[in-house]
């Protein structure tokens, strides 16, 4: 069989006080580059886009491709910004203080991704449908067509530090949500709760 490609991650931002505006060189240009220092790593401008599901379809297409990045939230939309691993600032300056923002996001787009499993966690009695990837385990919490809703849901999630996922049903989306301390039920081989909710967005989206 061969091995699934595991999607890199990204983060989403939606307040100025977690990064700051620079310029940067790379190895391979000349010329500075804007970007912005988030998270002791720097990431160069790619491109602003105003539309929300836009902003998605280009996280997605990117991270599939193996980038880093980051999203913020601009006054006309959303900004993409891809790691740069071997920048240096162009310029000395104060470094402001950040909001550490310790979460970050896992785009899905394929089902062999993820295994819909049920999961166990320490303050719920009940069973939680959820999905297992790569050797984490997270629990769903909201299906939405609405991709603004979707980044504001993962800028959330991940500043309070905690992981988040985004399973993509081609302009339907599902955000989870990660539980570490869960346990994935063994006696369940897949996630009945998972599927009942994949099953019902296909027959939206067909």
């Amino acid at each position: 069989m061969k091995p699934v490609t595991m999607p890199a991650t990204f983060a989403v931002l939606a307040k100025r006080s977690q990064y700051q505006s620079c310029h940067i060189n790379t190895p391979d240009l000349d010329q500075p580059l804007a970007a912005i220092e988030f998270d002791q790593n720097f990431y160069s401008f790619f491109q602003t886009i105003s539309s929300s599901a836009k902003a998605l379809s280009m996280a997605a297409k990117l991270i599939s491709r193996g980038d880093r990045l980051v999203v913020t939230n601009l006054s006309k939309g959303y900004g993409i910004w891809i790691y740069e691993p071997k920048a240096k600032l162009a310029k000395a300056r104060k470094r402001s203080k950040q909001v550490k923002v310790a979460g970050a996001c896992q785009m899905l787009t394929s089902r062999e991704q993820y295994q819909a499993r049920d999961i166990r966690v320490p303050d719920i009695d009940l069973p939680l449908p959820g999905l297992v990837t790569d050797g984490q385990n997270f629990s769903m919490f909201k299906m939405t067509t609405d991709a603004s809703e979707t980044l504001e849901l993962v800028a959330k999630i991940t500043q309070r530090g905690e992981q988040a996922a985004i399973v993509d049903f081609k302009n339907i989306f599902l955000v989870c949500v990660a539980e570490p301390d869960a346990q994935v039920l063994e006696s369940v081989n897949v996630s009945r709760g998972f599927l009942q909710s994949e099953s019902k967005v296909l027959s939206v989206a067909s």
